[in-house]
């Protein structure tokens, strides 16, 4: 399985829906959903196809549409 995507889903300012992150495969396909608060930090761990070694990439949730 490959990640294809973050993304963040939601309202959440004026309160009417809390944001979602979703983590989102090549296929389209959901493989997790939860809650984010907007400057919750976040981790995303994977082992890389071609090093073979674990990367570790580092984010920030912004309320930001982009």
């Amino acid at each position: 399985m490959c990640v294809a995507a973050l993304m963040l889903s939601g309202v959440g300012l004026n309160g009417s829906v809390p944001p979602d992150l979703h983590i989102v495969t090549t296929a389209g396909v959901i493989v997790w959903r939860g809650p984010i608060a907007a400057d919750e930090r976040f981790d995303v761990s994977f082992i890389h196809s071609q090093e073979r070694v674990l990367w570790t990439q580092h984010y920030v949730a912004s309320g930001r549409r982009i």
